[in-house]
């Protein structure tokens, strides 16, 4: 069994592997949840903003599968970076077009 030292402190690869797949767990909830709850306020609401919201939030779960692939098929990490930053550029390309949505008019779909 391998031993990385971190700190002060031993912690095996098994070790950093479950925290792993535990960070992906509750960031995957956390994606899903917030995905739904704009979903629903997209509905209720039915505006532009709202819209590239909920898109935003479909590149977070999108980013929590990139992290499933990278813990169950052992994506090489040149594939796993370039798909994260893509979709963190999407990410901040629809928020940014919300928000300047918002500010320059208050239409509905």
């Amino acid at each position: 069994m391998r031993w990385i030292l971190i700190l002060d402190g031993l912690v095996t690869v098994s070790d950093i592997a479950i925290t792993y797949a535990a960070v992906v767990f509750f960031e995957s909830l956390f994606a899903l949840g917030l995905f739904v709850l704009l979903g629903y306020v997209y509905v209720e609401r039915r505006t532009v903003s709202y819209r590239w919201l909920w898109i935003a939030s479909m590149t977070l779960v999108a980013r929590s599968f990139v992290g499933v692939a990278q813990l169950v098929a052992d994506l090489e990490p040149m594939v796993h970076i370039t798909v994260d930053h893509s979709l963190d550029i999407v990410l901040i390309g629809a928020v940014l077009y919300a928000v300047y949505h918002a500010r320059t008019s208050s239409s509905t779909l």
